[in-house]
């Protein structure tokens, strides 16, 4: 005789649906990027952000030529992220895979200028003109 299921509570099925629900720019369980808009982040709230855009890079969903309008919605949101980012290692860091998925985004493996905030801002807005994005 097959074992009976126990049926999830409703908190629970409802607990397993929030955390498959993307934050923002990508979602692994369905892999399509979402773009972030209504930016800037509250604060502290970046993280999650390059959590999201790493798991693209990662994924391969973002393309050199594109990745500005694959990841955000409006020209104003890249800003608006630039502008949280070049500031986020006043009281965070950025830890490795962020910088690697950022330094492929960048096209550049320079660690020596691309190691605080502020250049890492600047590099991807750089970047972001040099291919055309901005």
């Amino acid at each position: 005789m097959p074992a009976a299921t126990k049926e999830k509570p409703a908190a629970t099925k409802a607990a397993a649906k929030k955390k498959s629900t993307p934050i923002a720019a990508y979602n692994p369980p369905v892999r399509e990027v979402q773009k972030y808009n209504d930016l800037p982040f509250e604060f502290g709230e970046l993280y999650e952000a390059l959590d999201d855009i790493t798991l693209a890079a990662e994924g391969g969903k973002l393309t050199d030529e594109n990745w500005v309008c694959e990841i955000f919605a409006a020209t104003k949101d890249f800003e608006a992220f630039l502008d949280d980012l070049s500031t986020y290692d006043e009281l965070f860091r950025i830890h490795d895979r962020w910088w690697y998925a950022l330094a492929a985004l960048a096209n550049t493996g320079d660690e020596e200028y691309f190691a605080r905030c502020e250049d890492i801002a600047h590099r991807l807005r750089e970047r972001a003109v040099e291919t055309g994005q901005l």
